[in-house]
């Protein structure tokens, strides 16, 4: 998979272990090289930490109460599913609001506050 997006020019997979998930990207080619680059690059810049939803600021203080809450149980209070969560926090840590310290059993998240 790897060899396929290098040679097609597109970013390469991200794979993601959380909790009990493992989670693989695949990025769309929307532009050739340089438009998915570019896009990106743009994407990081203005996903700002002030432009966060209502769901996502929830998420926060969640992790902020317990920072080695599961995503399950952000689910559960939250009262959404599990890969709705799954989302939020991948869109959380792509703009370097939070992150996984550690491993996925026994690591923690941290909160990267601006």
């Amino acid at each position: 998979m790897i060899n396929r997006c290098r040679n097609a020019g597109m970013k390469l997979p991200q794979y993601t272990m959380d909790g009990a998930f493992f989670m693989t990207t695949i990025w769309r080619n929307t532009g050739g090289m340089t438009g998915g680059m570019t896009g990106g690059m743009t994407g990081g810049m203005t996903g700002a930490k002030s432009e966060l939803t209502e769901a996502q600021s929830k998420v926060i203080q969640i992790i902020k109460t317990n920072t080695k809450v599961t995503i399950k149980a952000i689910a559960t209070e939250l009262n959404i599913n599990i890969s709705a969560v799954q989302k939020h926090i991948e869109k959380l840590k792509v703009n370097g609001v939070i992150e996984r310290i550690g491993p996925a059993f026994g690591g923690h998240w941290k909160v990267n506050d601006p």
